[in-house]
């Protein structure tokens, strides 16, 4: 596994690095990067806060071999939900309904915000306490630490801090470029510190504290599988409340799908039966439409893949 501390925990914050610009961290980008490898490697469901276009986590999934992710999409099991009901106030305690599922909780410095925490209910609190019992796994995404409720903050059991290298682009009209993404990855106590000892430090010596805290470190350079996941999420393109909606889904009423059989993973399983694999892709390849991704290299990558699948099976 790429990242072996999704196996522990049950509730994981990203947040922007000190000093990271406001737009550019690539908190977004790493969250669903690592939720999808986590959701992938237990088998689990997902609901969102926020838009997601199908198609595209599919072309995401099947290029990074997410099968158990695909399998999920297919069935109807990912779901997209707004924390605001109907009077328009937050309500978190309906947001996380279900078992053997993850919720991605994006804008947690408003919905779950330090400085309304006697908005919170008790019954939110009780079931953070309770999530290991139903196989749930919870991420929370700001922009910084301090603007999530500290009832949250305690509960979780790693930080993601993230960072990327950028560069100026005329194509993004002056924007930064992601080069490479950065995150360091934290028990929550060890972040804490941190958080609380960044405002009186800066350059060298936050940047020492930052290695020596984390237990695992990551340098990713800005590849296909991004520009890819780039595509499958649009975060809060809207006004931040509406309810989210999961679009460009393919049409499946006339695929009438084949029964296959299914294995169940053992939760610390490293290797997928190499049978009931090789069918959740032939799957993938008969449910979604291929032709239509952005990039050529990337399509004839899976092209190939798919005329693999079928000359083994």
């Amino acid at each position: 596994m790429r990242n072996p501390f999704l196996l522990t925990g049950e509730i994981f914050g990203v947040v922007s690095a000190h000093q990271s610009p406001p737009r550019g961290s690539g908190k977004s980008l790493i969250a669903l990067h690592l939720v999808l490898e986590q959701a992938n490697y237990f088998n689990y469901a997902i609901t969102f806060n926020f838009d997601i276009d199908a198609t595209a986590l599919y072309h995401y999934c099947y290029y990074m071999g997410y099968h158990n992710v695909i399998r999920h999409l297919r069935l109807g099991n990912i779901h997209v939900r707004s924390l605001v009901n109907d009077k328009g106030e937050t309500d978190l305690t309906s947001f996380i309904l279900g078992n053997q599922r993850i919720f991605v909780l994006d804008e947690a410095g408003i919905f779950c915000s330090s400085r309304n925490w006697q908005k919170i209910s008790d019954k939110w609190q009780a079931d953070l306490a309770m999530l290991r019992h139903f196989n749930v796994r919870l991420w929370w995404i700001s922009q910084h630490y301090s603007h999530v409720d500290k009832v949250l903050r305690n509960q979780s059991n790693y930080v993601i801090e993230c960072s990327s290298l950028l560069k100026p682009s005329l194509e993004l009209q002056g924007a930064g470029k992601i080069l490479m993404k950065i995150y360091y990855v934290y028990i929550n106590k060890s972040y804490e510190y941190l958080d609380n000892k960044a405002p009186r430090i800066s350059g060298l010596n936050l940047n020492m504290h930052r290695f020596r805290g984390a237990f695992f470190r990551k340098f990713i350079p800005f590849n296909d599988s991004d520009l890819l996941l780039f595509r499958v999420y649009k975060s809060f393109s809207k006004k931040i409340g509406d309810k989210p909606i999961i679009s460009n889904f393919p049409n499946l009423s006339g695929y009438n799908p084949r029964k296959i059989n299914y294995y169940s993973n053992q939760q610390f399983q490293d290797i997928y039966n190499e049978d009931y694999d090789r069918q959740i892709k032939e799957l993938s390849a008969e449910c979604f439409p291929i032709s239509s991704l952005p990039l050529p290299f990337i399509r004839n990558k899976i092209d190939s893949d798919i005329t693999d699948i079928f000359a083994c099976s």
